[in-house]
């Protein structure tokens, strides 16, 4: 289940990055939500071939940007996008701790 959480992850990722470039031309947001979504999804299929690689790769890169929406959301007090990039990271993290524990 983990992996499918992580490929779901990875997809509204990009598409953050794509509606931060559509609404405020932010070509930063485009770049790194289409690199940090493209790391995840590969990390989620190579959690559905069994590679324990994928399970690493995407607990660093959500927990990366866990850390960057947080201290984002701080700042701005804003639910959209910080806020809610901050809640999907979490789950994401919370979801890949538990099955790497259990």
């Amino acid at each position: 289940m983990a992996a499918y959480v992580v490929l779901v992850y990875g997809v509204l990722v990009i598409a953050g990055g794509v509606m931060g470039y559509a609404k405020a031309k932010s070509t930063p947001s485009l770049i790194s939500g289409g690199l940090f979504g493209v790391i995840v999804i590969i990390a989620a299929l190579l959690m559905l071939q069994g590679n324990p690689v994928g399970i690493y790769v995407s607990l660093a890169a959500a927990f990366l940007l866990l850390i960057f929406f947080s201290r984002r959301f701080s700042t701005t007090k804003k639910f959209m996008p910080a806020g809610l990039m901050m809640a999907l990271s979490l789950i994401t993290v919370l979801t890949l701790l538990t099955n790497w524990l259990y």
